[in-house]
C-alpha cells in the first residue's frame, strides 16, 4: 500500500478501562472497514498491559506496535510500567514505539519531580512520550510546566497531545514553545470543536466539556502552526476514549481527521504519516 494511501493514528487506547474506555472493550474498534487504510501503535489500558499482548501486538497487520501508559504517584497505580525496573525491561521490547503520561488522571503535574525518572529513561531511549494537555487550569500542565520539563531534558521527545490544551489560548502557545524546543512536537487529538469532549480525572470521572471555539478559531490556529511548525505535527484520533463513527449508534461516537484534511492533500500526507515515522523511530515497515 502506498503511503498517500495511509493514515498513522497516534493516539489511540486497546484494550478496557472504567475511564479511559468508558468500560468497554476497544479492541473491535481497530477491525472497522473504515480504518482498513490506518495503522495503530495503541495506548495499552486495562489487563492487556502484559508481555504477552506486546509480544504479539504486530501479529495484527494494522498495529505498528503499542505504548505503555504510567503513573508516578504510587497513591494511584495504574500499570506494571509503574515500577521504573519494570519500565526499563519492558521498553527493551522492540514493540514498544512510544510513552503515555496523563497528569489529571494520577494527580500528577508535568513538572512533578516524581515523574522525572520516567522523562530520563524516554530520554536515554529516545522513546517519544505523549502527554495529555488539559484544556482547563493549569494545575496539571501548562506552558511553563512545559518549558521546564523541555529545558531540564532536552533530549526528551515529548508530545502535547490536543494540540497543547484544547483551548485557544493554550493551543497557541503549546505552537509558540514548540517551535522553540527541537524535541517538542504537538497532536491533532480531538481539537474539532464539533465533536462532543470529555474529560477525566484522578476520581474517575468521566464528565462531558462545554465546546467554546469554533473551527475558524481554530483552523486559523492550526494553520498557523502548519506554516510554522509543519515537520511537528503528528495526528491522533483518541479512538477508544471515544467510540469510532456508528457504533451502537452513539451520537457521541466519531472518528475525526478534521483539520488535517484540510490541508492538500500533499501536506495532508506529512501530518498523516511523515512526521510520525520521523519521530517514531523504532516503528517498522509499512503495510
Amino acid at each position: 500500500m502506498a503511503h498517500s494511501d495511509l493514515r498513522i493514528d497516534t493516539h489511540s487506547f486497546l484494550g478496557e478501562h472504567s475511564v479511559l474506555s468508558d468500560g468497554k472493550d476497544t479492541s473491535g474498534y481497530f477491525e472497522l472497514p473504515q480504518f482498513a487504510n490506518t495503522r495503530f501503535f495503541p495506548i495499552l489500558i486495562g489487563e492487556n498491559q502484559t508481555d504477552e499482548v506486546i509480544d504479539h501486538i504486530r501479529d495484527n497487520p494494522r498495529f505498528l506496535g503499542c505504548s505503555l501508559i504510567f503513573s508516578p504517584n504510587p497513591n494511584i497505580p495504574y500499570s506494571p510500567n509503574d515500577d521504573i525496573a519494570v519500565m526499563k525491561r519492558t521498553i527493551q521490547n522492540p514493540n514498544v514505539l512510544g510513552l503515555k503520561f496523563h497528569p489529571p488522571l494520577v494527580d500528577t503535574p508535568l513538572n512533578d519531580p516524581s515523574v522525572f525518572p520516567f522523562y530520563e529513561v524516554a530520554s536515554e531511549t529516545g522513546l517519544p512520550l505523549l502527554v495529555h494537555c488539559s484544556a482547563s487550569g493549569t494545575k496539571y500542565n501548562s506552558a511553563e510546566m512545559t518549558e521546564e520539563v523541555c529545558s531540564r531534558f532536552p533530549e526528551l521527545r515529548l508530545v502535547l497531545a490536543h494540540f497543547g490544551g484544547n483551548n485557544l489560548e493554550y493551543m497557541a502557545r503549546a505552537v509558540d514553545i514548540t517551535e522553540h524546543f527541537p524535541n517538542l512536537h504537538i497532536n491533532t487529538t480531538a481539537i474539532d470543536p464539533h465533536r462532543k469532549k470529555f474529560r477525566v480525572d484522578a476520581q474517575g470521572d468521566r464528565q462531558r466539556v462545554e465546546v467554546k471555539e469554533t473551527r475558524e478559531q481554530v483552523l486559523d490556529i492550526f494553520s498557523d502552526a502548519f506554516r510554522r511548525i509543519p515537520l511537528k505535527i503528528l495526528f491522533g484520533s483518541d479512538l477508544g476514549f471515544y467510540k469510532p463513527e456508528g457504533i451502537d449508534e452513539d451520537p457521541t461516537a466519531q472518528y475525526l481527521t478534521w483539520p488535517v484534511d484540510a490541508l492538500p492533500s500533499e501536506d495532508q500526507q506529512r501530518v498523516f504519516v511523515e512526521n510520525s515515522l520521523n519521530l517514531y523511530s523504532r516503528i517498522k515497515a509499512l503495510e
